[in-house]
């Protein structure tokens, strides 16, 4: 498939703003006040919503209920203003394989959680689990790879708008992120860092808004959710969820067994460490 070329010039606020969707409360709050509150709404985002695009990459092993929140409360408001909402998932282990775009609408009534190659397939076939670390290697390969990949074959060489949910606290990601700027053609813009809003700040207003506390946003076997602050939300859904938690465990006593200083918490940490009473 071509990449697009740029045949004529765009102005500013009809440039593609591109909102990447983590499912999460920082990116659910920003584009729910997006598209209910025009004071919070910026000029580049034209007032029909014809040049925003929700893009949502799914690594396959996102939790149920999760998706379930986004089908009631998310994808009714994109269908209400008719927003174009595309879904994409990494066709393989490899940036050669591809990119599947799961769903690009305006109307979308259901996601595709189960993506089409999962992280898990990928460890479970190297023996391997996700690694603490500051670069977030899987997130970069399970989600900021497939929509890189879609928005190069999207936009070609046309300039965009690229709309990320980072909070108020998280400068260190920003400055990283604001750095991949592809010689101008990217341009990045953080909503929520602007607005001064943190996470809680966000979990209040959804709260506010929709009544209901919103689920951190992560994959099964993620080990950031299991921080001394994730853990117990984790734990409760891995509780909840037993069919949906329990191949995880298994990955996880597999890889110990193979190299026991690469838990998925760390050398000597273990989901039975937090489970003991």
């Amino acid at each position: 498939m071509q990449r697009r070329t740029r045949t004529t010039a765009e102005p500013l606020d009809l440039m593609p703003y591109v909102w990447s969707y983590g499912m999460g409360a920082e990116s659910t709050a920003g584009i729910l006040r997006m598209l209910t509150d025009p004071s919070a709404r910026p000029e580049t985002i034209a007032p029909d919503f014809s040049n925003l695009v929700v893009v949502i990459a799914q690594t396959g092993d996102e939790w149920s209920t999760t998706g379930i929140l986004v089908q009631h409360y998310v994808l009714p408001l994109l269908r209400k203003h008719d927003v174009r909402l595309v879904e994409v998932a990494r066709n393989g282990p490899t940036r050669k394989d591809g990119v599947a775009v799961l769903q690009d609408t305006r109307q979308p009534y259901r996601l595709h959680l189960d993506g089409v190659y999962k992280l898990s397939r990928e460890n479970r076939v190297t023996g391997t689990m996700p690694q603490l670390g500051g670069v977030r290697k899987c997130s970069q390969k399970a989600k900021g790879a497939p929509q890189d990949a879609w928005r190069a074959n999207e936009f070609g060489d046309r300039t965009y708008i690229h709309a990320i949910g980072f909070n108020v606290h998280e400068g260190t990601r920003i400055t990283r992120d604001s750095a991949y700027s592809m010689g101008g053609q990217r341009i990045p813009t953080y909503p929520l860092h602007e607005w001064g809003w943190s996470r809680q700040d966000c979990l209040d207003y959804l709260y506010r808004k929709l009544g209901v506390a919103w689920p951190k946003s992560c994959c099964r076997h993620c080990p950031y959710a299991g921080n001394k602050s994730g853990w117990p939300e984790q734990l409760a859904r891995f509780a909840a969820l037993p069919t949906e938690a329990a191949q995880h465990i298994i990955d996880e006593y597999v890889c110990l067994a193979l190299n026991p200083r690469s838990g998925l918490f760390g050398p000597g940490k273990s989901p039975d460490h937090a489970t003991a009473p």
